[in-house]
């Protein structure tokens, strides 16, 4: 099912243009279209449990500062570099298969708490210090803080 404008006019409640929290979980959203409407207010965007395998049109939110995408079908997520504001990012249980390719290591360098648990990269012995030196601003990741930094 492609995201409508309906469908997000009913997630906020009616009120598009001043948002700044979406709940779009387990809706069977394989498409996002329309995010533009969203794109001066939104700060936290719920997606887990979708059948999303492509993240773009998130590059119109420029306010995000919360997104979950966790247990979707992504391989890459490469629109998210565009999100200057993104801080916390739950992209676990996808089908990301590699830290320098799908977007991984181009997050941005706001981003600071990381789930990317359950992908297939994470089975990789390498996965946690590749992740780590591709972005070292990363204080937890899959919900372990990183030695020597707080969260900020």
């Amino acid at each position: 099912m492609e995201l409508t404008v309906k469908m997000l006019t009913d997630a906020c409640d009616g009120d598009l243009l001043s948002s700044t929290v979406l709940h779009l979980e387990d809706h069977r959203i394989c498409m996002l279209n329309h995010l533009e409407l969203l794109s001066g207010t939104l700060k936290t965007l719920f997606l887990q449990d979708n059948l999303l395998s492509s993240l773009a049109g998130m590059e119109f939110l420029t306010k995000l500062s919360y997104l979950n995408v966790n247990g979707n079908n992504l391989l890459s997520i490469e629109p998210l570099a565009a999100l200057k504001e993104l801080r916390y990012l739950d992209a676990g249980k996808n089908s990301l298969s590699e830290v320098q390719g799908g977007g991984v290591s181009a997050l941005p360098a706001s981003l600071r708490i990381l789930r990317l648990e359950g992908n297939p990269m994470c089975e990789k012995l390498s996965y946690r210090s590749d992740v780590l030196s591709s972005l070292p601003q990363i204080v937890d990741l899959d919900f372990v803080p990183v030695a020597g930094k707080g969260i900020v």
